[in-house]
């Protein structure tokens, strides 16, 4: 009698374990757009004509669809033009670019809850898949774009001049400024890397920049940095990880910050914060990582002339990632 009981108790748990992983894949399967959906929102999105001036958004970020869709139509170009809506995303892409699309999936909702004109556009629908699509406005001045014709100096050595390769990376020995997709936030961005030796500096100066009201920078630890200092503080407790990056204007410091090692995991992940982060945040606002600021530069407004970015760190591997721009004039108040 008891092995009986048993048996229908074990099986009582097979059939209720069953029951409920068929529920969770059918409310799973109910995100996930199908393939025709799929391929239908990436030939709209084609049909934009999306250019190196345009920007495509994809959320959730860690989403591969769109990649794929836009390989198994024969678009590598519109591929290339897709970023994750991760991190500061909002203020990254706005008054950058010709054009914001926005692919947004099901399950895309927790990213999308910061202001940007394009999440309060009308989306098409292609099933699960939704595309919208705004005007942006081009800025006068972006450090992606325009890295290649940057001046790179460890110290105040010249380590690579203006004119090489568009994706050249400038290194000697542990010094080394790139522009190339980091992990400083969970899904990628593309960011200027710089990593300085330890009581060293890394700069990277931009020779013919037009100012505006404002100059957007965005900079955090990368992953594999952090990594890294938590690797070393176990062997060394007063190891310091810290990074300090500083905007300067010729000789007139705009913004300078200093870093901590983090990184940071958005608040509905928390899940992965022991995963990713192990060492969390203990600041108030929560806010350390890959962060973007917006910085007054009305003085400078209407004058053109050098602005450098640079890096110094107090330990030796400590990569960082930063991002900056000069938003277009805004139009309409947004």
């Amino acid at each position: 009698m008891l092995a009986r009981a048993a048996s229908i108790v074990s099986l009582a748990a097979i059939v209720v374990s069953s029951a409920v992983g068929v529920v969770l894949f059918v409310r799973e399967g109910a995100d996930v757009p199908n393939d025709d959906d799929v391929i239908a929102a990436a030939r709209a999105v084609a049909a934009f004509k999306v250019t190196d001036d345009d920007v495509v958004l994809v959320a959730p970020p860690w989403s591969m669809q769109p990649q794929r869709a836009a390989s198994a139509i024969g678009a590598p170009a519109l591929a290339a033009r897709m970023v994750p809506a991760d991190g500061p995303w909002d203020v990254l892409h706005h008054r950058r670019h010709r054009r914001v699309v926005l692919w947004r999936e099901a399950d895309a909702e927790p990213w999308l809850t910061r202001s940007h004109p394009v999440t309060e556009a009308l989306a098409q629908a292609y099933g699960n898949v939704h595309v919208a699509i705004v005007d942006d406005a081009i800025a006068p001045f972006d450090a992606l774009r325009a890295f290649d014709a940057a001046t790179v100096r460890l110290g105040d050595d010249i380590v690579c001049a203006a004119g090489r390769p568009r994706d050249a990376r400038c290194q000697r020995g542990q010094a080394r400024a790139a522009r190339e997709w980091g992990l400083v936030t969970e899904n990628a961005q593309e960011a200027i890397v710089l990593a300085a030796p330890a009581d060293g500096v890394v700069s990277v100066t931009y020779n013919d920049v037009a100012f505006g009201d404002t100059l957007i920078v965005a900079a955090g630890h990368t992953r594999r940095a952090l990594e890294r200092h938590l690797r070393q503080r176990q062997k060394d407790a007063g190891k310091d990880g810290s990074v300090v990056v500083e905007v300067r204007a010729g000789d007139v410091v705009l913004h300078s910050r200093a870093l901590q090692p983090a990184f940071r995991v958005e608040p509905h992940r928390a899940d992965n914060v022991a995963r990713f982060v192990r060492d969390r945040n203990n600041d108030a606002d929560g806010a350390r990582g890959f962060i973007a600021a917006v910085v007054d530069t009305g003085a400078l407004a209407g004058t053109r002339g050098p602005l450098t970015v640079a890096a110094r760190a107090r330990s030796d591997g400590m990569e960082v990632g930063v991002d900056a721009f000069v938003p277009a004039a805004s139009r309409g108040g947004r």
